[in-house]
């Protein structure tokens, strides 16, 4: 039986929900998913957190709670906590790592959890353990832009990068877009300081080069963007090392943020403008949801051998109703089936951007 069809028994899906460690607290992960229930009758919750944290908020949401099933941990990882030290102290303990055996354990089909990224990332391989043929796991998140969304990774789960972890990335991200905003054969470029062919430092050079030759038919291969490309729309996966593109996605999240209170103050300054609001503040309105990061919310794991999926630290209920649909949609889509047979069939290409690698190394050493 898949990954897909163990989950879905009865056409219900099963969410496993770590409530701790978000800056929020539990109340707004418990709030999102009464909220996402209401839109989706038929998901099931696993939920783990403290009893005496979650319990008297759960109690509040008759129906959530008769669709969830509550599992007390003693164990909650901070989100400052740092992976060694969360490995150390919530190994098969915390909320957590808990949450996320359930996925090991076929109990759901997919996790969530908006606490700590490095734990995160630190317990899930040790947890579900790498997909074979995957090197390094890459967290991916979605990016509006002028033609709807577009797919950005790594954001944060590994800093560095070699010419496998390059190709390796920019494949992971095809299967990624192929399932979650259904582009058959989507287009992928690499994240760069200019579009130009000389430009780039040599991880850089000969990842383009491997790229370029038509590699993979999974994906088309663009060449290099620049960051003012990524909101065009330009391809529908940009590629990255997790530093750069967390810092990245912060930052446009945070250039949202500032154009839509510089705008609300303009707005306000004068009683003309005040008027003026009044008519287009519907169609203003429009934009700011369009572009809202709430609705952009969610990060998934690619490379684990289980669906986890990463809401931001700051999450709200709206957000969390985001991640969780995301979650639940890649679970029926069957993403990490989907992904373990492709991935069989694209090792050579891995292999030859690993000879490439030491090619590179051996060249520098001499």
């Amino acid at each position: 039986m898949s990954q897909q069809d163990a989950f879905q028994e009865g056409n219900v899906d099963i969410i496993s929900l770590d409530l701790m460690g978000s800056d929020l607290g539990a109340g707004e992960l418990i709030l999102g998913a009464s909220k996402f229930l209401e839109i989706n009758p038929k998901v099931r919750f696993l939920m783990y957190g403290d009893s005496k944290v979650c319990l008297p908020i759960l109690d509040s949401y008759r129906e959530l709670k008769n669709c969830s099933s509550f599992h007390h941990c003693d164990v909650s990882i901070a989100m400052d906590e740092r992976p060694a030290d969360a490995l150390r102290r919530g190994r098969n303990v915390s909320s957590m790592w808990c949450a996320i055996d359930a996925v090991k354990k076929n109990k759901a089909g997919s996790v969530v959890t908006a606490g700590n990224t490095g734990a995160l990332i630190a317990m899930s391989r040790l947890c579900l353990s790498k997909i074979s043929g995957v090197d390094r796991p890459s967290l991916a998140a979605f990016w509006p832009t002028f033609k709807g969304k577009c797919i950005i990774l790594d954001v944060g789960a590994t800093i560095g990068f070699t010419v496998p972890h390059m190709i390796q990335l920019s494949i992971l991200g095809s299967f990624f877009a192929r399932s979650a905003l259904g582009i058959k054969r989507p287009s992928v470029g690499l994240l760069n300081v200019g579009t130009e062919e000389i430009k780039g430092h040599d991880v850089l050079q000969e990842s383009t080069r491997i790229l370029r030759g038509g590699c993979c038919d999974a994906f088309e291969y663009k060449g290099f963007i620049e960051a003012n490309d990524i909101s065009q729309g330009v391809v529908d996966v940009v590629v990255t090392e997790g530093f750069s593109g967390n810092i990245a996605i912060k930052a446009a999240e945070g250039t949202v943020v500032l154009v839509s209170e510089v705008l609300k103050k303009a707005l306000q300054r004068t009683l003309l403008s005040r008027t003026g609001y009044l008519f287009i503040k519907g169609s203003l309105q429009e934009v700011k949801d369009e572009f809202d990061p709430r609705n952009f919310n969610g990060g998934v794991l690619l490379g684990v051998d289980g669906l986890v999926v990463k809401g931001h630290g700051s999450s709200d209920a709206r957000s969390i109703v985001n991640v969780l649909d995301i979650a639940r949609n890649m679970s029926h889509n069957g993403f990490i089936d989907m992904v373990k047979n492709d991935m069989q069939r694209v090792r050579d290409i891995l292999l030859d951007a690993d000879a490439h690698e030491k090619n590179i190394m051996s060249g520098s050493s001499k």
